[in-house]
């Protein structure tokens, strides 16, 4: 891992949470979207439905300048679903950005699979980056020069996207038809070129 610019590493012993208001660009509509970031008080387990998060809620952020990673889960995931490391993360000196993709989550897959979903989730990752770069809280502790991504399945199909990648949805049609069986199975290889 890189050093963090202006962060005492052993200052950092727990990590907090808070949500982020967020708009979806697509939609309109307010998007789920959580903050894990370092602290120095004591560590704590939040219940948050089926997940126990190695984090306190209603904390302060450590002083300090902090690198930001943003995190998009895959297909029917949700901004719960790596919590481990995004709390690894902020634990090491990150602030980290987690969002649930509307219309592609575990409560609302309807928009799977869709143009609108390819397309939108690096809008959406973009509106949260933006977002978090306005919040009061926020926004005194991130190192902008030092932002990063991780994305997961469809989240890694975002990052390809936002990092400047162009989809042939010609290719993936083509391939579909070729292996019907197998059609979940495509890669972004067969997508890219």
């Amino acid at each position: 891992m890189l050093p963090v610019a202006g962060v005492n590493a052993e200052s950092i012993h727990a990590v907090g949470i808070k949500k982020l208001e967020v708009v979806d660009p697509i939609d309109h509509q307010p998007m789920e979207t959580v903050v894990f970031f370092p602290i120095s008080g004591r560590a704590e387990v939040t219940n948050i439905g089926p997940y126990q998060i190695a984090a306190s809620k209603s904390v302060a952020i450590e002083r300090g300048f902090y690198p930001l990673i943003l995190l998009s889960h895959g297909n029917m995931g949700s901004m719960w679903g790596h919590h481990d490391l995004a709390t690894t993360l902020a634990r090491q000196g990150y602030i980290v950005v987690s969002l649930t993709h509307p219309g592609d989550n575990f409560q609302n897959s309807s928009k799977m699979g869709t143009t609108s979903v390819l397309y939108g989730r690096p809008l959406q990752v973009s509106a949260a980056l933006s977002a978090a770069l306005k919040d009061s809280v926020l926004a005194p502790h991130i190192d902008k020069d030092r932002i990063g991504f991780v994305g997961f399945s469809a989240g890694g199909t975002t990052g390809l996207i936002l990092a400047g990648a162009k989809p042939t949805l010609a290719r993936l049609v083509e391939y579909c038809a070729k292996r019907p069986t197998t059609a979940m199975s495509a890669k972004p290889r067969d997508i890219f070129g």
